[in-house]
């Protein structure tokens, strides 16, 4: 690896440091590979760390002690004037999310890996220009595509003021009333955490049923409970337009919801929208490579996360499959001991899910809906 210069050269390079990148990255380091590792945000972790999982988790783990030391009364203990303070609740999970993304810092540091800020994009099957970088661009043998997903853009006529699933994890406040636009495992927890801070929750649901990719009967349960929480539950419902009450968002939102074939008009202090995620691919120049992509912009690859050109990889929410942590890090593994030349596949039938609502629902391999 020449360091120093504008141009980097390495044998690997892995574009992301997510679940998928930095696993990837100490795999190929511990495999003796010489590997560089690019990241556009200023903390490595990717969004699982700095504005999914983690923080939503840290969250739902604060809410749930509320809620315990709530239900003590049941067996005798008793506990007086609980007070949420969103400043401390806000800095210890931006602490959590710290301590994690510096421990990922140490482990690449001790196994060598370089870590290059900036945002990257390919000029050729063998060369990445890096903008915003601290080198211009990087020389490689093989690459290993690990640069996730973002949340959706919001239709159009959505304003900017309305929350996404990023905006609510940063706690910028706990509204009187929030309606929560998606009835997925984002809308969800989201919603859950807020209601466990104090806010009135209302869901609103295209879709006939909350969590869709879910079996129906485990989902039924857990909608028995969560139903006495949340003020209000929609399904089969849409969102009209969403405008700010008095052209300020300060005074809330004024929401038109289409259900039942009526027009509903309602009030809400907050609107935080959660309607998925898309994989980040459409930026970081695959056209210059033979790399294809399918109509939901994965990565198309092979059982070893082999890209239709031979020595780049991809892993993670840019590839195909559900959008999982830990089947991100798996297919790094993969793709790290294939490019070492190992006889490797990525062949897990049972990818196990998690949704943390409450009661939370858990399940691996098949629904039984697609069986």
């Amino acid at each position: 690896m020449v360091m120093g210069s504008l141009r980097e050269e390495t044998q690997v390079v892995v574009i992301g440091s997510g679940p998928g990148g930095y696993v990837a990255a100490l795999r190929l380091a511990d495999l003796g590979k010489d590997v560089l590792l690019v990241e556009k945000r200023e903390r490595p972790g990717g969004t699982c760390l700095l504005e999914g999982c983690i923080p939503s988790k840290t969250l739902i783990h604060a809410v749930e002690v509320k809620e315990s030391a709530r239900n003590a009364e049941q067996f005798g203990l008793s506990f007086k004037g609980v007070e949420i303070d969103p400043a401390k609740l806000r800095a210890w999970t931006d602490e959590v999310v710290g301590g994690l993304s510096d421990g990922i810092k140490g482990l690449l540091k001790r196994r060598d890996v370089t870590i290059i800020q900036g945002h990257a994009r390919f000029d050729s099957p063998t060369s990445l220009s890096i903008e915003d970088g601290e080198v211009s661009g990087i020389d490689f043998e093989q690459a290993i595509i690990a640069t996730g997903s973002s949340l959706n853009r919001l239709p159009d006529g959505i304003i900017s003021s309305v929350w996404s699933s990023a905006d609510a994890l940063k706690l910028p406040r706990v509204p009187g009333s929030l309606l929560v636009v998606g009835g997925g495992y984002i809308g969800l927890e989201m919603g859950l955490v807020y209601q466990g801070l104090g806010s009135e929750v209302s869901v609103v649901e295209f879709f006939p049923r909350l969590l869709m990719g879910a079996d129906f009967d485990l989902v039924d349960i857990m909608v028995g409970q969560v139903k006495e929480r949340l003020h209000e539950i929609m399904l089969d419902s849409k969102v009209k337009s969403i405008a700010e009450t008095g052209g300020d968002p300060a005074n809330g939102f004024d929401v038109d919801i289409e259900t039942d074939g009526k027009i509903l008009s309602k009030h809400y202090d907050q609107v935080l929208v959660a309607i998925g995620r898309r994989p980040n691919t459409d930026d970081i120049g695959l056209e210059k490579t033979k790399v294809a992509v399918n109509e939901q912009g994965f990565i198309v690859t092979d059982e070893k996360c082999r890209t239709d050109e031979p020595n780049i990889f991809a892993i993670g929410d840019a590839a195909e499959g559900p959008m999982l942590a830990h089947k991100a890090s798996r297919e790094g593994k993969v793709a790290a001991e294939a490019i070492h030349g190992g006889e490797v596949a990525f062949d897990n039938r049972a990818i196990p899910a998690v949704v943390f609502t409450d009661p939370e629902i858990a399940w691996t391999g098949l629904t039984e809906r697609e069986a």
